[in-house]
């Protein structure tokens, strides 16, 4: 009946992509953490050009950032948590995507940072096939004659790896496990690993002990639904 919740959160995202991660500003940059290299001029270089490499792999064509940045804002500011995953693509180029918040489970480590994410999602049985061609269960391959398009439940865990070989740099011995696995026959389908944490999870807010944010959303529901009742 009204939509200015909907235009409210469109000029929320619009606005902090506009003035937080704007592409045609320099909206990052980099800084040594150690004192005493503030004037020197080889290491301002070092930094300057590192930036303008950093930046040029960001917005390479085919990354998909501005869309994810956007959609990324769009959670944030209506349910105080956001997933964006950052990934690499099979040509070697980076992969940004938002992920939905109903589809992730998060937990922090002790410090309070998001270590540990399980990402429950939906893949047509010919999609699976495609992409793991040699471990997909033999139940998926039969669906795939049959209904390829029928929908499978896939889970994507990512946590830290409790046991490794800290001299060897393969994926398997990185400090963060990842690995695909169908939920309802437990096949395992792949098995990585990433150096770092690929999920990138802000929170708007969040109070002492809670592990998911809220948001400016919450707040102005009550209103929202009253505008609602108005307009109704």
């Amino acid at each position: 009946y009204d939509s200015t919740g909907v235009q409210s959160l469109e000029m929320l995202a619009a606005g902090l992509h506009g003035m937080a991660s704007n592409p045609a500003s320099r909206w990052f940059g980099l800084r040594m953490i150690e004192l005493g290299f503030e004037d020197d001029d080889q290491t301002k270089k070092y930094l300057s050009d590192t930036e303008q490499t950093k930046r040029a792999y960001m917005y390479a064509p085919g990354t998909n950032l501005i869309t994810a940045l956007h959609e990324t804002y769009q959670e944030l500011g209506a349910f105080g948590t956001a997933v964006m995953f950052i990934g690499e693509r099979s040509d070697g180029g980076l992969w940004y995507q938002s992920r939905p918040l109903a589809e992730c489970f998060i937990a922090e480590n002790a410090d309070g940072k998001v270590d540990t994410l399980y990402r429950k999602t939906m893949m047509a049985a010919r999609q699976i096939v495609m992409q793991w061609p040699k471990t997909a269960s033999p139940d998926v391959r039969k669906k795939m004659e049959k209904e390829p398009d029928v929908k499978i439940e896939i889970c994507h865990a990512v946590e830290p790896r409790g046991e490794r070989e800290y001299d060897k740099k393969n994926r398997d011995n990185m400090p963060f496990a990842s690995c695909y696995f169908e939920t309802k026959t437990c096949t395992l389908l792949e098995e990585s690993g990433f150096p770092e944490f690929p999920y990138a999870v802000p929170r708007w807010s969040k109070r002492s002990g809670e592990e998911y944010g809220r948001s400016p959303a919450m707040i102005a529901l009550p209103d929202v639904k009253m505008r609602q009742e108005m307009m109704k």
